[in-house]
């Protein structure tokens, strides 16, 4: 099976290629950052330009889209709204076009941040209603996702975590433990409430989706609620770096940046049942990263992980 994947600087399209199915024939469209990976076939797109994407589309014959791609740093999104428009909306409205014409499965990734935060644990089935930006690009999609009439499958993943490639922007694990080995302080906040979710676990759940055939939503996430502080924290302690660097602070330290929701921990009742998903505990997902961490930072996609 041909299956394309967006947003190849992302950490998640990583992991993707990793754990993928042998069978599986993988394309990795990247946009400004060139990907690296042997067992790839590589495709510059830009996603805001429909005629590159059909042209694309026509010479790989994908049957499955997992589409990754968009500006996800939410300050950013915050900031630049008609730039980050373009890049999550406008982008996966031209994927779709795409999928509808050759008439493909999609697998779009959204975000925790569609939920307000004030009345967690959020299933599939809570309201959605943003606080920031990025939140808002993000529902927006979703719904043209949903309105698509194609087979569509959205999946929520929530703060992950794993080693970023040379290519891909620092997801928070790896930016603290390269800021503790520095021996820099660490101000996080103590307010903020999510359940981390292991990049690696994040993937084996989208191929269990794509391999089950699955429609749906899907939000996924790890077994633990922590605040980031606590994260940083259980990091340290994992990395046997020094906690004491560490300090705990509330959202209002920081005034220049875009609205966080308060707890949008999510419920992970429906993938336990569908995908017989066992949600993994931050500690043992961050032994799990200790375990394959690379002698340097890696600069290519060597291989797939054991299944």
């Amino acid at each position: 099976m041909k299956i394309l994947i967006t947003g190849a600087a992302g950490l998640l399209a990583g992991y993707l290629v990793e754990t993928a199915p042998p069978n599986y024939k993988i394309g990795l469209a990247y946009h400004q950052h060139l990907a690296q990976c042997p067992s790839c076939d590589l495709v510059k797109v830009e996603i805001t330009d429909l005629t590159n994407i059909l042209s694309l589309w026509e010479s790989f014959h994908p049957q499955w889209v997992i589409h990754t791609a968009g500006i996800a740093d939410v300050d950013y999104c915050q900031k630049y709204p008609q730039q980050s428009y373009l890049s999550n909306v406008l982008g996966t409205q031209n994927i779709i076009a795409a999928c509808q014409r050759f008439k493909n499965r999609l697998l779009y990734v959204s975000t925790n941040a569609v939920y307000k935060g004030d009345n967690p644990p959020y299933s599939e089935n809570s309201p959605r209603f943003p606080i920031n930006e990025y939140g808002g690009l993000k529902k927006q999609a979703e719904e043209l996702v949903r309105q698509s009439q194609l087979n569509w499958a959205i999946v929520r993943p929530i703060l992950m975590y794993g080693w970023s490639r040379s290519w891909s922007r620092k997801n928070f694990a790896v930016w603290m433990i390269e800021l503790l080995e520095s021996g820099k302080v660490l101000n996080l906040v103590n307010d903020v409430r999510e359940n981390p979710l292991s990049a690696e676990e994040c993937a084996r759940s989208i191929w269990k989706i794509i391999a089950l055939n699955l429609s749906g939503e899907f939000n996924l996430a790890g077994r633990d609620v922590v605040s980031r502080y606590e994260l940083g924290l259980k990091v340290a302690e994992v990395f046997g770096l020094d906690k004491n660097l560490i300090q705990g602070v509330g959202s209002a330290y920081f005034k220049d940046i875009a609205p966080r929701p308060a707890n949008t921990s999510f419920d992970t009742t429906k993938i336990e049942k569908e995908l017989k998903v066992k949600p993994v505990g931050l500690e043992d997902g961050l032994r799990r990263m200790k375990e394959t961490e690379p002698d340097n930072p890696p600069l290519l996609i060597q291989g797939r992980l054991n299944s």
